[in-house]
């Protein structure tokens, strides 16, 4: 992406005149107004996780099947899955945070 940024072909490269967290800013503090993509993912990562949790519909009941142990436990490692490394970060920083009560999740401050 900084090679587009700076040249609009990702295959060239510059030489890089603004730090990265600096292009990442808003622009009123002298950025370019980006949100860093590891942001962006990182948030839809949890939101996809919180909707697993907490959704009854058959596609989050197939996940949790899928990917949980018959004590509940999320499998750690799962081969095929680009995405399942993201989910379980996204689950084990959400999960300080989480009390179960009968079937319903609340979130704690």
């Amino acid at each position: 992406m900084r090679n587009f940024l700076w040249t609009g072909d990702h295959l060239i490269k510059k030489l890089v005149t603004k730090a990265w967290t600096k292009v990442c800013c808003p622009k009123g503090e002298g950025g370019l107004g980006l949100v860093r993509l590891e942001i962006i993912n990182k948030a839809l990562l949890s939101k996809l996780m919180w909707r697993i949790l907490s959704s009854k519909d058959l596609w989050a009941r197939f996940i949790r099947a899928k990917f949980s142990s018959r004590n509940g436990e999320w499998i750690q490692y799962y081969k095929p899955s680009s995405i399942w490394g993201g989910l379980l970060w996204a689950y084990n920083n959400m999960k300080e945070h989480l009390t179960w009560i009968e079937d319903f999740v609340i979130w704690k401050l």
